[in-house]
């Protein structure tokens, strides 16, 4: 109405309206215009920029993964292959391990598995080479999700020389507790080896005494344990010594004995 009076006449009013119409279209439409052939580019460029962006920081983080891993590789390989180790930085195996992508931590453990097993039978005396390997692979798994892992521990611990039999029953009664009732999951072998473990430790049965109290209701506990999981007791020479003098009737259930090796 004011622009109209502003304008005069008896057309201000429709010259006024016209006006308004005409640069209120006119704005819309360059403001359309300008948003869609300018402003689109701009935010469409920035956008591949920030891709290209994020593109080349997803390569250099898998490229600097990757040299962990094969860092990781290479260091296990090289202390389990027996060679001098002057110079090896066990610090750096450790953490290299503890960074490595799943996949490597499992083809690691595998590998210290197998490293273990020739040592055993071929009597290298390179058992222990694997316990660091097998240290940084629990100090990986942060949730405890994986027993097998402080179970193949606690074979190197018992299996190396001089054998270590504190820790390596530790080693066991973790896996056992990560692991769950042996009966749903199997490998009774830890509650074989702990108890073996716990015989070499007994200052009685040291003696040629029995074991008594609490632990050699522990023990027999263990040997239950395997026994109805059908582990054969091993070709172990203390053990049937510690069955034959504290539990003849054990020793009969199982053979006399036979040389079996439990599911590790």
């Amino acid at each position: 109405m004011y622009f109209g009076a502003a304008v005069g006449g008896e057309i201000g009013p429709k010259v006024a309206v016209s006006i308004v119409l005409f640069f209120s279209i006119s704005g819309f439409l360059f403001g359309y215009l300008w948003t869609r052939l300018l402003l689109g580019r701009a935010l469409a460029e920035a956008d591949i920029g920030a891709v290209a962006e994020k593109l080349e920081s997803i390569v250099q983080a898998k490229q600097k993964q990757e040299e962990i891993d094969a860092r990781a590789l290479s260091l296990a390989n090289r202390l389990l292959s027996g060679e001098n180790l002057a110079n090896f930085s066990f610090d750096e195996l450790r953490e290299s391990i503890q960074k490595a992508t799943a996949p490597v931590r499992v083809l690691l453990f595998f590998n210290a598995r197998e490293a273990r097993r020739q040592a055993q039978s071929k009597g290298s005396g390179h058992t222990e080479r694997t316990i660091p390997i097998l240290q940084a692979l629990i100090a990986s798994d942060a949730e405890r999700r994986f027993h097998r892992n402080y179970g193949q521990l606690g074979y190197a611990l018992q299996e190396k020389s001089p054998p270590d039999h504190a820790a390596a029953e530790a080693a066991f009664s973790t896996a056992i507790q990560v692991r769950g009732p042996a009966k749903e999951h199997g490998y009774e072998g830890y509650e074989l080896h702990r108890a073996i473990a716990k015989i070499m430790q007994d200052p009685n049965f040291k003696a040629g005494q029995p074991t008594v109290g609490a632990k050699r209701a522990e023990i027999l506990a263990d040997l239950d344990v395997a026994l109805a999981g059908n582990i054969d007791i091993p070709d172990h020479e203390q053990l049937k010594d510690w069955i034959s003098l504290n539990a003849p009737g054990h020793l009969a259930r199982t053979g006399g004995g036979r040389d079996g090796q439990p599911r590790d």
